[in-house]
Formats: structure tokens, C-alpha cells, sequence
């Protein structure tokens, strides 16, 4: 509970960085710490003055050595651009007719949501850091299905009016993840921290799940749902994904058996 009023505290600016990592005693849960902020702040696609100024008073304050840091940042960078969308202004209209069927878009959607529920159960952090771009990815071939050739900025605005914010999304996730680590110390802390770990396998199966299945109702609206509408159909999808993501659970543990981390970045781009 101590760890989780320090990160608030944090993010509200009621405790300055330096104190805030003072807190952090081992070198894995400074690493850690580094590595949630950088794939925070890179979730919206690059780094801002602002950003690279912050993290770099946060490296200093937790003694990670620079060319450490400078490798988490390209990786992080190199993640979130990954997705080769269309370019701005060409998601305006409807261009071509439905090209894949409804059968076969639902075994995509379950595909990317077994592969999303499986990042999370990897130990490398940077595998959270590709559920984001590969959610994007996944919005963008459903609307090309449907004859509409998404740009970045429209897959973006698609999935935070369903309720997916990119940023919020990576802190709750690294969050939970370092939050797990931090609590591997005390009595118990492994077994809390596989629990939080598999949690939030579970919110990566649904929360893929049912962006894909808004995003196929979406388009196959010809657009027409309202931002109210589109929210309160992937709240509905949600939270049944959530319930049944246990049938489930073999199928993504056994996918996080395949996965190589040296392979996500290519997964992205040709997703």
C-alpha cells in the first residue's frame, strides 16, 4: 500500500521525483520504475522536451546508468511508431466494399486477444509496452476490412472514445507489474504478484477482445455509431470478455510459452 501512495503521489505532484525514488531500495525495482515512465511517456507516440528532461531527472535519481536508459527509450520509441498506418487525412471516407467476412474477423480478434492476454504473463516489461500498438494495429485492419484506410490519428481517437486511453492503459498495466515486483519482498509477495499478473492478462484479453468487436460493429456501421454509442458497446463487450476469459486462460499461457520477445517488433509492423 506504502509503494502504491508513493506512485500516486507522484502523479499528482505532491512529492517531488527524487524523494519518490528514494523509496525504490533495490536496483530491479529502480529499473522497473524507469522503464514504466518511459513507455508512459512514449505511449502517445515520442517523447516532447518536457518528457526527455523529466526522464532524464528520473534516471538520475535512480542511478540507472544513461546508455541503460538511452536503449529503453529507442526500444519503447521504436514499439509505439511500429504500426505503419495510413497517412493523416485518408480516413475520411468509406473506399472499398467489406472484403473479409464476419468468421473470419472474429478469429482475428481472437487471435490478437489470446496474443495480448500472453504478453502479459512474460517477465520482459517491454512486452506490455506492445499490447498498445498491436491493439492499434488490430482497430486498423478491421477498418480497411471494411473499406476504410485508418490513419494513426483516427485509430487513436477510435480507441480512446471506446475507453481505451494509450497512456492510462501503460501505467495501469506497468503499474501492476512493478507494483508486483515491489511486493516480492514481504511474506506472500510472489503469489500477490503472479495474482496481479495474471489480472492483468485477463484486462489485456478483454480489453483487445472487445476493441475489436466495436471496432467490426463500428465500421460495419459505416461509422455511424455515436462516441456514446461506441463506449457503451465496448463497456458491454468488456465486461462479458472479462467473464469469460478463464476458457480461455490454457490457450494464452500456452501462446506466452511461443512468444519471443525479439519477434514483437516485426509482429507489429506486419501485424
Amino acid at each position: 500500500e506504502e509503494a502504491t501512495a508513493v506512485y500516486q503521489d507522484v502523479l499528482t505532484g505532491k512529492r517531488p521525483t527524487a524523494d519518490a525514488a528514494a523509496q525504490l531500495l533495490s536496483p530491479q525495482t529502480r529499473e522497473q520504475a524507469l522503464e514504466m515512465a518511459v513507455c508512459v511517456c512514449a505511449a502517445d507516440e515520442g517523447l516532447s522536451d518536457r518528457e526527455r528532461k523529466f526522464l532524464e531527472d528520473l534516471r538520475s535519481a535512480l542511478g540507472v546508468p544513461k546508455d541503460q536508459a538511452q536503449n529503453l527509450i529507442d526500444n519503447a520509441q521504436a514499439l509505439t511508431l511500429a504500426p505503419s498506418l495510413a497517412k493523416p487525412g485518408t480516413s475520411t471516407s468509406r473506399k472499398a466494399a467489406a472484403s473479409v467476412s464476419d468468421a473470419e474477423l472474429d478469429r482475428m480478434i481472437h487471435k490478437s486477444a489470446i496474443f495480448n492476454g500472453a504478453l502479459e504473463l512474460l517477465p520482459n516489461s517491454l512486452a506490455t509496452m506492445a499490447i498498445v500498438p498491436l491493439q492499434m494495429r488490430l482497430v486498423y485492419k478491421i477498418g480497411k476490412s471494411f473499406g476504410y484506410d485508418l490513419d494513426r490519428g483516427h485509430v487513436k481517437d477510435f480507441m480512446a472514445t471506446a475507453g481505451v486511453g494509450m497512456a492510462g492503459q501503460v501505467l495501469e498495466k506497468y503499474a501492476t507489474r512493478l507494483l508486483g515486483k515491489v511486493m516480492g519482498g514481504f511474506s506472500g509477495g510472489l503469489v500477490r504478484g503472479a495474482a496481479k499478473q495474471a489480472t492483468s492478462s485477463a484486462f489485456s484479453y478483454a480489453s483487445t477482445y472487445a476493441l475489436g468487436q466495436a471496432a467490426k460493429q463500428y465500421y460495419a456501421s459505416d461509422r455511424k455509431l455515436s462516441g456514446v454509442e461506441l463506449k457503451s458497446v465496448f463497456e458491454g463487450l468488456f465486461q462479458g470478455a472479462k467473464k469469460k476469459q478463464g476458457e480461455h486462460s490454457a490457450e494464452i499461457e500456452a501462446q506466452a510459452g511461443r512468444v519471443k520477445i525479439q519477434d514483437l517488433l516485426p509482429s507489429i509492423r506486419e501485424a
